[in-house]
């Protein structure tokens, strides 16, 4: 799963996992396996817009090919 969010505080202090992007205030990273523990990461923030999303086969190659 892919998850977007955007939250009222600064966004280099969540605490995301080292291949998360920021950008224009969005906080973007992959989440493989626990999701419950991201939740509950992003619960100690104000959160303005969140997107949680599937991968679809474009992100696939994005994502690979961006390392």
């Amino acid at each position: 799963k892919i998850i977007k969010v955007k939250i009222k505080e600064n966004s280099e202090t969540f605490p995301g996992p080292e291949d998360m992007k920021i950008k224009d205030n969005w906080i973007q990273f992959v989440v493989s396996d626990d999701i419950d523990q991201w939740i509950k990461k992003l619960a100690k923030f104000t959160i303005l817009d969140l997107e949680i999303s599937e991968f679809n086969l474009e992100d696939i190659f994005i994502h690979y090919y961006e390392e």
